[in-house]
């Protein structure tokens, strides 16, 4: 079953809606997706927040008519006119950097950052206390299954890279645009970098 998508100028309408609503209860925003790598339908409107108030965020969003409002942690789901939305909370500058990278994505752009910087001997996190590109110090080998290892880093220290194009010119040598990270197509055919470009 195929995810519903909405022309990219409904959703950043809508989105244009929601924030125009909230905007004085953020610091900082990214609109994040499909709509930051210019797609011409979207799948959903993603956005990475440093909030200043998420209490107001959540109480003024039943107002101007948001649906399924499913409040997390770090992340707040719902649907506005139909179209799904995502905020994404980071606490602090690196944060923000590193979820904007992920979250613009698309997928196979953000496993292939994940991917090469294992190669380069990084280890790429964006959950949890690491955010960013950190160090391997070592490998810790399962004894019961081989092939499985952790990645040692210290995250108590900054890490090495975290801003948006520090992290994609480290590992790809250059620095590519939202635009130009559309890795996978609408017919399941992988693009750039994975696909041996």
């Amino acid at each position: 079953m195929t995810r519903p998508t909405w022309p990219i100028n409904d959703a950043r309408e809508a989105a244009s809606e929601v924030l125009s609503h909230i905007i004085e209860y953020i610091d900082r925003f990214e609109v994040c997706g499909g709509i930051r790598r210019c797609q011409v339908q979207v799948h959903d409107v993603d956005l990475v927040i440093m909030e200043k108030d998420r209490f107001m965020i959540n109480s003024m969003l039943p107002t101007i008519g948001a649906r399924s409002i499913n409040p997390g942690e770090n992340l707040l789901r719902f649907t506005y006119k139909d179209i799904p939305f995502e905020f994404n909370y980071a606490r602090n500058e690196r944060e923000f950097e590193v979820l904007k990278t992920v979250r613009t994505g698309d997928y196979v752009f953000s496993r292939s950052m994940a991917q090469v910087a294992m190669q380069k001997g990084f280890v790429f996190r964006f959950a949890g206390k690491a955010f960013g590109l950190y160090k391997i110090l070592s490998v810790v080998r399962d004894k019961e299954n081989w092939h499985k290892k952790e990645y040692i880093i210290n995250w108590v220290r900054a890490p090495e890279y975290w801003r948006e194009e520090d992290m994609i010119i480290t590992l790809f040598g250059k620095y590519y645009p939202p635009e130009e990270r559309n890795w996978f197509d609408d017919r399941g055919n992988i693009l750039g970098l994975m696909n041996g470009e």
